[in-house]
């Protein structure tokens, strides 16, 4: 944790250090706590996704800006089925997505010229410039809530975040 930096349960984790004796009943309730704050910033992380789904578009949902980040990632465009196939959402969300996303000026269809078929979905300027202002506020955000961090505690912090996501990602958590 940061020097002279303490979350809303720094004191909670400090008590449970130093009254619990036993090392195994420290780990467990330490990673109970961990638990705990997991949840705080999942917590966090979805009204950060609301946020800047607001800020992209008043209107604009957050399963809109999913999909809309995927679609800008795909400069010559791509088709419903393959936004289905990475974002594991079925055909009719998908569509009633996009069909939002076209109504509130983000994206544009066209016909796919390998399948007459099918629709190539793509971002307008007007959505990748609204996406843009919205990642360079969210920027701005990290770098205050990252203000009184030296640059080893936020190495340390990526390096840790980094290895709990691989490791949760081979754990099933929800057992």
């Amino acid at each position: 944790m940061p020097t002279g930096h303490r979350g809303p349960d720094a004191s909670r984790v400090r008590a449970v250090t130093e009254t619990v004796a036993p090392e195994s009943a420290s780990r467990t309730a330490l990673e109970q706590e961990v638990g705990q704050q997991i949840a705080a910033l999942h917590n966090a992380a979805k009204h950060a996704i609301t946020r800047m789904s607001h800020r992209v578009h008043p209107e604009l949902q957050p399963v809109g800006f999913g999909l809309l980040r995927v679609v800008l990632g795909q400069d010559a465009g791509t088709r419903a089925a393959d936004l289905c196939a990475q974002l594991g959402i079925d055909k009719g969300a998908i569509s009633r997505q996009v069909t939002q996303l076209k109504e509130l000026g983000l994206v544009e269809t066209a016909p796919d010229p390998a399948d007459g078929r099918a629709s190539l979905i793509t971002a307008t300027p007007a959505a990748r410039a609204a996406v843009d202002a919205a990642r360079a506020d969210i920027r701005l955000d990290y770098a205050r809530v990252f203000e009184g961090w030296d640059e080893r505690e936020l190495a340390d912090f990526a390096r840790l975040l980094e290895r709990f996501v691989e490791a949760s990602l081979s754990v099933d958590l929800a057992r």
